[in-house]
Parts: structure tokens; C-alpha cells; sequence
């Protein structure tokens, strides 16, 4: 991740967004306590990404904390707030990989964004962090202790599992993989607008569209009638979907995994998540 942010630091392609609403009265001031107090739980939050003797290090700064931001929605819309706000590049080097925002759209209407680097979290990490801003927001908005559980450290967790890949301990599965690859042009091919540009850009756009009751009701009955999860059932949809629109018969897909599969880490805060490349 620290390549690919030397490479392109303007990128926003890694950078993780989530927005709450919030509804009612909001402390600002207690609100950005509870942000700094979870911030400095994790040690990843308080982190440094830079260079010394040309070997790329990890420095955790506890003396500088994240602030949290204020908008008020007038002149801009909520929507323009967030994606100028997500849109900005981290300074990995000397700020802390993640930051937020509370916008005002009225007394009692409110909404914060939380904006960080996926050096530092993913989408399971931003869960954590919200429950924990909740809890400890609520804490402090009713002056009662609040007694989380210590934080696991990311960088220990990540310290370990680079040994236990430099053990060998992985090496079957890289060869799994290879083999399950070989041969594939690493291209899907499909009759786009425009031509596919020469560098790659994380420009883009998401359509959403609910799923009608019935319809997911009858994904989850195929599903069960054949032993399978509707994400399988979604999943073979959108495979027939890419043929009809001339892939062919060797697809390939990625599917982000969460890759916590232990206890310990359902709490962790940090970019565990792994990406893995079936073949269809």
C-alpha cells in the first residue's frame, strides 16, 4: 500500500469513506474528545509512513491527534462537502492517516464523515471505529465510564504475520494461485464507451438499485434449495451478466474477503482485507 501511494499520492483510490447520520442535539466538542480518544486506541491511527536510509518505516506520534472538521451545508451541498473532503490526498508522511468531518444541515441534522487511508483501515476497521465513537461519545455526553476492552495493536499483528509468510507458510497458496491463473490474460474484455486508458484512474461513479422484497426473498429460497448463500446466487447472476455482454467463458473475478479468521482480530483496526481472484 505504501508503494502504491509512492507511486501515485494524489490517488484517491485507497482511501476509505464512511458517513453517519446523526440525528438530534451534537456536543461538538464532546464529539471531537470521543474521535481523539478512539484515534489514539489504535496504534495504526497514530502512525507515520515514511523513509529512512531508503528502507520505508512506521512511526506512531501520540502527541498529534486528528481534528475533527466542521461544514455547514449552504453554499455547497452535503454530497460536494463529502467528496471534496474524500477526494483530498493524505500526507502519509506527516499527518495521521485518517481524519473527519461534521457537517450542519440544521440544529438537530447532522452528518460526520470519517475519511481514512487503507494503509491503515478497511471496511471492518470503519465498523469498529464507529461503534466505539458511539459508545464513547454516549459516555461522555452522560458522564459515566466507559470500559473498553485495550486495543490489539495493528503493527504487532502485521510484525507476525510477516514472519509467518517468511517461514514459507504460504507458499502452497501462492502456488494454488499461479496455477489457477496461469494462462489468463489478466484483461476483461468488454465493449466499453470508450477505450480503456493508457494509466489507470480510480475515477468512477456507484448506481444503486433495491432489490424488490420478492425477488431477494426467491435469491435466498434458490440458494437454500441448493445448499449455497445468496451472495453465490449474486454472484452467478452477475457472471451470466458479463457473458451477455461478450467476456466470453474465462472470467476473471475478485471478491474482497475479510481474512479475519480468528477471534482476536474481530476487534483489530487495520487493512486486513484480502482480495482474491476467482476463475471462472
Amino acid at each position: 500500500m505504501w508503494v502504491l501511494h509512492q507511486l501515485d499520492p494524489e490517488s484517491t483510490a485507497y482511501h476509505v469513506l464512511g458517513t453517519l447520520e446523526l440525528k438530534g442535539a451534537i456536543d461538538g466538542h464532546r464529539l471531537r474528545t470521543a474521535f481523539q480518544q478512539v484515534v489514539s486506541r489504535h496504534d495504526i491511527l497514530l502512525s507515520r509512513h515514511l523513509l529512512a536510509n531508503d528502507r520505508p518505516i512506521v512511526e506512531i506520534n501520540h502527541d498529534v491527534l486528528p481534528e475533527l472538521n466542521h461544514a455547514t451545508e449552504g453554499g455547497s451541498t452535503a454530497g460536494q462537502l463529502i467528496q471534496h473532503f474524500a477526494n483530498k490526498p493524505f500526507d502519509l508522511e506527516h499527518d495521521t492517516p485518517i481524519r473527519a468531518l461534521l457537517i450542519a444541515r440544521g440544529p438537530h441534522d447532522h452528518l460526520l464523515s470519517i475519511c481514512a487511508h487503507h494503509i491503515a483501515v478497511d471496511g471492518w476497521s470503519m465498523r469498529i471505529l464507529a461503534n466505539e465513537l458511539a459508545q464513547t461519545y454516549q459516555s461522555l455526553s452522560t458522564e459515566h465510564s466507559l470500559d473498553l476492552p485495550p486495543a490489539s495493536s495493528y503493527l504487532e499483528y502485521a510484525s507476525s504475520h510477516r514472519k509467518w509468510i517468511e517461514k514459507g507458510s504460504v507458499d502452497s497458496q501462492i502456488g494454488y494461485w499461479r496455477a489457477r491463473l496461469e494462462g489468463h490474460p489478466g484483461v476483461l474484455n468488454l465493449p466499453t464507451d470508450f477505450p480503456r486508458p493508457a494509466k489507470p484512474s480510480s475515477a468512477g461513479a456507484l448506481v444503486e438499485r433495491p432489490l424488490p422484497a420478492a425477488l431477494a426473498s426467491q435469491v435466498s429460497e434458490i440458494a437454500g434449495r441448493h445448499k449455497a448463500t445468496p451472495f453465490m446466487v449474486h454472484l452467478a447472476a452477475f457472471l451470466l451478466l458479463l457473458r451477455q455482454h461478450g467476456t466470453g467463458s474465462d472470467v476473471v473475478v475478485a471478491i474482497p474477503i475479510a481474512n479475519r479468521n480468528h477471534s482476536e482480530s474481530d476487534s483489530l483496526v487495520g487493512t486486513l482485507v484480502n482480495t482474491l481472484p476467482f476463475r471462472f
